[in-house]
């Protein structure tokens, strides 16, 4: 019998609410190949809004995979190998055995070439988390209290106290 490796309980623990959101990212990701793009930027918002309301960084790092699907598919390779890089600041790694981000990666550099996509990539990728849930409310127009400043950085503090998004 194979023994299992420990896994930590709160990788276990999703709440209706993060579930609901991962419905709602797979429905955005379906709807970027059908080239619905109004129905996944107001799907990422919503998600993005609540995910990183609550610091939940699983829903907000797929929200990041979606929108550079999205940038890719709206011709903007260079924004969507950014994106890419978000997810891997919000996640603290990059999902490298994951097919459908493998193929987008493979599109990014057919289009740009690899030296671009690892220029547009680092940009995203050296965000500290706060940082990088900034840049993503920023590009979907996520506009809270605190201008487009997400709430988690205002918990965090982060990028809070050395730079206010515009």
């Amino acid at each position: 019998m194979a023994r299992l490796a420990p896994v930590a309980a709160s990788s276990l623990f999703f709440t209706d609410m993060m579930v609901q959101e991962w419905i709602t990212l797979t429905g955005a990701a379906l709807a970027v190949s059908e080239g619905d793009y109004l129905r996944v930027r107001t799907a990422l918002a919503d998600v993005v809004r609540g995910a990183a309301g609550r610091r939940d960084l699983r829903n907000t790092a797929r929200a990041a995979e979606v929108l550079a699907q999205l940038r890719m598919r709206e011709g903007s390779p260079e924004s969507a190998a950014m994106a890419l890089g978000l997810v891997h600041a919000i996640r603290g790694v990059f999902d490298n055995g994951s097919p459908e981000l493998r193929e987008l990666i493979g599109e990014i550099t057919a289009e740009i070439g690899e030296s671009a996509y690892v220029e547009a990539y680092r940009v995203g990728a050296e965000l500290t988390k706060a940082g990088a849930i900034a840049a993503l409310c920023e590009r979907l127009a996520i506009v809270t209290e605190h201008g487009t400043v997400p709430p988690i950085r205002v918990w965090w503090g982060e990028l809070w106290a050395s730079r206010r998004m515009p």
